[in-house]
């Protein structure tokens, strides 16, 4: 790895610390058994072999390795063709900067959800990630997006990345489709509905602790040009499951 990307990891690592503060009152005995820079090198080197793997034509065992939740969600032949069209319209990966990894613990399981902005043979993506460490300390695939305008057949459906501060929303992943709500209106006002979920930051009280209801942080949204201008003039946002009621019902 090259000490750029290094000190890239480091910064953001330092911006982790002061958003997830431990409370040591809350101490407990569950920890991740690396260091944060041990597991953003080993996520930065298995998004490295991921993308290898896709180019080389090695999908199935890509998927095979994966959680199975993600084989529950995704079947063979749709990953099978994400990645074809990976190969086919922006080919193999050449290089890729992190833009932004948070390190956490879901339900007992140390998680990773990463964005990587990635230089292909034929265009630049965003890359969103999402590995579970399950019971075997194995780092496994639960979430892979690339967003990159060549993907698409119609051009004009193509999502920017945009990334807002919510308040009392649902603690949603990536990869979760979300309503978006303006909650400076009074009642709360739906804005958008039907919104992909990239990433994510919760604020929680310490990082082996899970967000609940009502969640704060950051979210990254996909949105067209027109939604982005939409989001640019809500003041306070939330995010519900599409299920969810209004965010002023508790």
């Amino acid at each position: 790895m090259s000490l750029a990307k290094t000190i890239t990891i480091l910064m953001i690592l330092v911006a982790f610390a002061l958003f997830f503060w431990p409370d040591d009152s809350e101490r407990t005995d569950k920890r991740i058994e690396e260091n944060p820079v041990s597991v953003s090198e080993t996520i930065a080197g298995k998004v490295d072999q991921l993308f290898a793997d896709i180019a080389s034509g090695k999908s199935d065992e890509v998927y095979d390795r994966a959680t199975s939740d993600l084989r529950k969600q995704v079947s063979r032949e749709d990953f099978q063709s994400f990645c074809d069209k990976l190969n086919e319209r922006l080919g193999s990966l050449s290089d890729h900067e992190v833009k932004q990894m948070n390190i956490a613990d879901q339900t007992g399981q140390p998680t990773v959800n990463a964005t990587f902005i990635g230089q292909f043979e034929r265009g630049d993506g965003v890359i969103a990630v999402l590995y579970y460490q399950k019971d075997d300390s194995v780092w496994r695939l639960q979430h892979l997006n690339v967003n990159a305008p060549e993907l698409y057949d119609d051009p004009s459906q193509f999502r920017e990345t945009m990334e807002l501060r919510v308040e009392n929303s649902d603690p949603v992943k990536p990869g979760d489709t979300v309503t978006v709500w303006d909650v400076s209106a009074r009642p709360p006002r739906k804005v958008l509905e039907r919104i992909p979920v990239a990433n994510i930051r919760w604020r929680v009280s310490s990082p082996l602790e899970p967000p609940k209801f009502p969640a704060s942080g950051f979210v990254t949204l996909l949105v067209s040009r027109e939604q982005k201008e939409t989001l640019a003039n809500t003041k306070l946002v939330s995010v519900r499951r599409p299920q969810a009621e209004s965010p002023n019902a508790q």
